[in-house]
């Protein structure tokens, strides 16, 4: 922490006594400086352990120079190269407090998310902060050569070379030691906008997002320190298509259910159908056997009476008078033996 104050700190600007005056002029010093949050944290974290009695002082000291910061600094505005400007001294503290990293590295995000490519200090200190990466000279070069951009995966709805391109970017980030805090804030970046996307096979959104983020963010690189992704954008674009979707499913499921009730019930219906057409074809049967028998009924009547002695109550198989007849010839045939004529 000692070598990381002494870039921005000089050895006769540092307190002397172990005083409250001292221990605010040092909050002043750290306050002022640019190391990252967390050397911050672990210093203020110091003095409440060795220097209990002074940490009030501290803290005071540390308020103290960011309210000059604020006071100092003047809103970003649209006067350098492409929409740029380079930040004062004031103006570089609150955007290192906001966004955890330089704004030199803030404006390599903006370019990686842009085009994937990693830009040089130089180019850097002529677009400055808050330029338009899609202005860039260098990238309408790119433009000419035919390189992909965000707007080439725009056009081309491809969520997943978006990704990849940026990915390489914040890879080539980290191959640069001045831009690796900007790395892990990409990398980071990249990894929980893709769990809310690519995870649950909604990748469109990846690059619905970033192309939101980059609108409201111009050349400001994520939205904090805090959380690089921007909750309201995340709001508008991610979660509300997620819930849109998972309406649609909702109403989908219903269809499918109601779906699956109608082909019951068409089931049923062709089942009793087949047995209507099994009975029909009994009844078909029937009728034919009925015709063969000439029309009529089996049962004996007035118009179907015995042929033999003609009553309506029995046919000629059952007649008694037949039976009574035929019993009689065969008991006169049984008398009378062989004929006389057969001698």
């Amino acid at each position: 922490m000692a070598k990381a104050l002494a870039v921005d700190v000089k050895t006769s600007d540092c307190p002397d006594e172990d005083t409250r005056f001292s221990a605010m002029l040092f909050g002043k010093l750290v306050g002022a400086s640019s190391i990252g949050p967390e050397d911050r944290m672990m210093l203020q974290m110091f003095m409440e352990v060795a220097y209990e009695d002074n940490v009030t002082a501290f803290n005071k000291g540390l308020t103290m120079i960011k309210a000059a910061a604020r006071a100092a600094a003047v809103v970003v505005e649209a006067t350098g190269a492409h929409g740029g400007k380079v930040p004062t001294d004031a103006e570089a503290i609150l955007i290192a407090e906001e966004k955890g990293m330089t704004w030199h590295q803030v404006v390599a995000i903006s370019s990686v998310l842009f085009s994937g490519t990693v830009p040089t200090l130089a180019e850097i200190g002529q677009e400055g902060y808050g330029s338009d990466p899609g202005q860039w000279s260098s990238a309408k070069e790119a433009r000419k050569a035919g390189k992909a951009c965000m707007n080439t995966y725009l056009k081309s709805g491809d969520a997943e070379g978006y990704r990849s391109m940026i990915t390489k970017g914040a890879t080539r980030l980290a191959a640069t030691p001045h831009f690796a805090p900007a790395a892990a804030h990409m990398m980071l970046f990249i990894t929980k906008l893709s769990k809310m996307t690519f995870d649950q096979d909604m990748g469109r959104l990846f690059l619905d997002y970033c192309e939101e983020h980059i609108e409201v963010h111009k050349g400001q690189g994520l939205a904090s320190a805090a959380n690089p992704l921007d909750t309201n954008v995340l709001t508008e674009t991610v979660l509300a298509e997620k819930n849109k979707t998972r309406s649609n499913d909702t109403k989908m499921e219903k269809v499918v259910e109601q779906m699956d009730q109608l082909a019951k019930m068409e089931n049923s219906v062709k089942s009793r159908m087949g047995e209507m057409s099994a009975l029909s074809a009994k009844v078909a049967h029937l009728e034919r056997e009925l015709s063969k028998s000439g029309g009529t009924s089996n049962a004996p009547s007035s118009t179907n009476a015995c042929s033999y002695c003609k009553s309506p109550d029995h046919f000629i198989r059952d007649c008694p008078k037949k039976k009574e007849a035929d019993a009689k010839k065969a008991l006169a045939s049984a008398e009378a033996g062989p004929s006389a004529g057969g001698i």
